[in-house]
């Protein structure tokens, strides 16, 4: 009887959509509207088009501010056309020293240049950056200077870089549209894309020593769609900062805040503004076809960068196969008028009750509510099965440390390597454990193993966070 209902609530919901006056033109109205930008708190911001490099939208985008962590972009590209993967890099004193995040290069050890490259992408590692800046060019003042040239080829002349890392220094700025166009070559290079939409990566410390796991620092990578990429970055003087790739409706679309208060946030408003604004200016014909002139409605979704059909056009290598493919249909002014049929003659105008089926509607509505509810009532607690052991309930982390600890528990209990005290730093405890107690009855016998040495693992690093924070308050004291 509740299937039923509800099929004869759902029929009379399109009859009434079909019947009421003025509901046919509805959807035409909401293709018409503006596409409205948004409104972005970052000091700068950019979304830019990477097939055709054009900008959907600008916000202070020529203002010099640091980069923090987003300078690892260059550092990387540089850094995978002058070393091939495969190449053992060898650590210097001073860059197992480097200031900040480090992934702990010891000094005098080599490492695979694809470890190296994981761990300035995913973990933001200052001493595996200084490493690579010092295969390239030996130290850190010429690998800037590298750093400026490459930057001025690749379409940001403005851009300034001082260190390979990205840590504050005087006179080390750039744009957001420089940023832009460092991301935009970046996801060209297939070894930096890959990368950059793993979630986790190994990193071989030794050679005889198990690897253990890079998480990825962007945690809007399975959190917002399309997302692949690319960087985040944060310092006292820059904020927060982050450039960010996603594909989306067949573009990809590279985005930069700059000294945000919410990069992810302001981010995924980016995303799906730039989504909008790249399918309505993407209605096109096939290729191959002749394209029709572009309607007046475009005009209504102003863009920092010229739209004319002169503009220059996109190097091969960005153009895309679905080019053509538009998130959203054209934006036209009407509907497209039908031709007239000389055979077929007008319908009569429609004379249908749609008030009557609105009340019909509304009373098999309240008569489905009434069944369900009396349906529930008759059910008695005890009919239900008796629900099995479960752990007890864990308070929620938040969407960052759940996703860092899920892939945790995954990687471990698949064989993966241990976690060290760093990769616990982003993990919730409490959920780790929840995880491991929820997942006990179908873990095999190594399985089991691998989980209570996790288990292990987790109860010390809460020792030694609570040894920290007592020698913290004694020295406070003192």
């Amino acid at each position: 009887m509740h299937a039923e209902y509800r099929t004869r609530v759902m029929a009379l919901g399109g009859l009434l959509l079909l019947s009421t006056p003025g509901a046919e033109a509805a959807t035409p109205a909401k293709r018409d509207a503006t596409i409205k930008p948004p409104h972005s708190a970052a000091g700068a911001a950019v979304v830019l088009d990477a097939a055709t490099g054009r900008v959907l939208y600008a916000r202070n985008a020529d203002r010099l501010l640091p980069p923090a962590s987003t300078a690892k972009i260059l550092t990387a590209l540089i850094f995978v056309r002058a070393v091939p993967p495969g190449r053992m890099v060898r650590a210097s004193a001073h860059a197992a020293a480097a200031p900040g995040s480090r992934v702990g290069l010891q000094a005098g050890h080599t490492y695979p240049a694809r470890d190296l490259l994981a761990a300035i992408m995913l973990s933001s590692a200052n001493d595996a950056a200084v490493a690579a800046a010092e295969a390239v060019s030996g130290d850190e003042r010429r690998f800037a200077e590298r750093m400026n040239r490459e930057a001025a080829a690749l379409g940001a002349p403005g851009a300034r870089f001082a260190n390979p890392h990205g840590l504050d220094a005087p006179g080390q700025a750039l744009t957001a549209l420089d940023l832009a166009q460092l991301g935009r070559a970046a996801m060209a290079e297939p070894s930096i894309a890959s990368v950059a939409r793993a979630r986790a990566l190994p990193f071989h410390n030794r050679r005889e020593a198990p690897p253990r796991m890079l998480v990825n620092s962007n945690s809007l990578l399975g959190a917002e769609s399309g997302m692949e990429g690319l960087k985040t970055g944060w310092t006292h003087a820059a904020g927060q900062c982050f450039v960010g790739a996603a594909r989306r409706g067949g573009h990809l679309l590279i985005t930069v805040v700059l000294r945000s208060p919410n990069w992810k946030r302001e981010t995924a408003a980016l995303l799906h503004y730039g989504a909008l604004a790249a399918g309505a200016r993407d209605s096109g014909p096939a290729a191959g076809q002749a394209a029709p002139p572009r309607p007046a409605a475009s005009s209504a979704h102003p863009s920092p960068a010229s739209a004319e059909p002169g503009a220059e056009p996109a190097p091969p290598r960005w153009r895309s196969s679905s080019a053509a493919i538009s998130l959203r249909p054209s934006l036209p002014t009407k509907p497209p008028a039908r031709a007239a049929s000389p055979a077929a003659p007008s319908p009569p105008p429609r004379s249908e009750p749609w008030l009557v089926e609105i009340g019909l509607a509304a009373l098999l509505a309240l008569l489905l509510l009434a069944g369900l509810f009396r349906r529930r009532k008759r059910i008695e607690p005890a009919s239900h099965p008796a629900p099995e052991a479960s752990p007890p309930p864990c308070p929620d982390p938040g969407p960052d440390m759940r996703l860092h600890s899920e892939l945790l528990v995954r990687t471990v209990l698949t064989g993966g390597s241990y976690p060290g005290r760093e990769d616990l730093a982003l993990c919730d405890c409490d959920w780790i454990d929840a995880l491991l107690a929820k997942q006990w009855a179908g873990l095999d016998q190594e399985a089991r193993m691998r989980a209570m040495a996790l288990a292990f693992l987790v109860k010390q690093s809460r020792v030694e966070e609570i040894e920290d924070e007592q020698d913290e308050g004694e020295a406070t004291a003192a």
